[in-house]
């Protein structure tokens, strides 16, 4: 019985580490097609000075000195609108939980090499923070991505992705008051008090005007969180401090 028993532990041992050996060849490959998306989805994006989009928005994140810094500004606007697509895609993004709990379960070395973090979308919070910062610098220039901007406010479910989206709208000034008013007046959307602090921004960009009196009424919404929202506007800064610099979005 003894023997027996052994021997049973012993395939089910063998039976153990062949399932194992199973499902980390299975990861393998799907970090392997991750990583290959990615590397052919990078071509696709526009170069300045020979390097890819991506690879000036690894150089904002590092922030290393004001010099680089600036490099990366005169690389977003030197790309111009060409990069738009990307930066749009980029607002909101989120790794889905799953690539996530994959990427936790590689093994150390593994998640060391750059492709396959890429490929698993492990920078999607880097690039999320960077589409904004590019349409921002674009400002006005980036008009044509409201459209865009605005039907990611129209999502119910995403309570931080309407607030980026917001937030980026704000970043493109006046062209952008009339889709941040109609989402603000929907009953239905999920973030109002982000969508109110893009009208503050916006009223450092000369539209004072149009942006007051909505965050005026914002006192008396029937959203307790949108009132507070619009009595710390009103607290924070006077009427002649509206005309200045905008904060910045990050």
């Amino acid at each position: 019985m003894p023997t027996c028993s052994g021997t049973e532990n012993l395939h089910n041992g063998d039976g153990m580490i062949k399932h194992r050996k199973r499902i980390l060849l299975a990861m393998v490959f799907l970090v392997f097609v991750a990583g290959l998306t990615f590397l052919l989805l990078r071509r696709n994006e526009p170069k300045y000075h020979g390097r890819y989009l991506s690879e000036w928005m690894e150089d904002h994140v590092q922030k290393v000195t004001p010099a680089e810094a600036r490099a990366v500004n005169e690389a977003i606007k030197n790309i111009g609108t060409n990069g738009l697509p990307f930066y749009v895609g980029w607002v909101g993004l989120r790794t889905p939980q799953w690539k996530n709990g994959l990427f936790d379960k590689l093994p150390n070395w593994l998640r060391q090499i750059e492709f396959i973090a890429d490929g698993l979308e492990q920078k999607n919070y880097l690039r999320d923070a960077f589409g904004m910062k590019a349409i921002w610098l674009l400002g006005t220039n980036a008009a044509s991505a409201i459209p865009q901007l605005q039907a990611k406010l129209e999502n119910r479910t995403d309570f931080y992705l309407v607030k980026d989206a917001s937030r980026a709208l704000a970043g493109i000034g006046p062209p952008s008051v009339a889709a941040l008013r109609s989402a603000f007046a929907n009953p239905e959307q999920i973030n109002r008090p982000a969508i109110l602090w893009s009208f503050r921004w916006l009223s450092f960009s000369g539209c004072s005007n149009d942006c007051m009196p909505i965050i005026i009424a914002a006192l008396e919404d029937d959203d307790a969180n949108v009132r507070a929202s619009a009595t710390n506007f009103l607290r924070m800064r006077s009427s002649g401090e509206l005309f200045g610099d905008p904060p910045p979005p990050l």
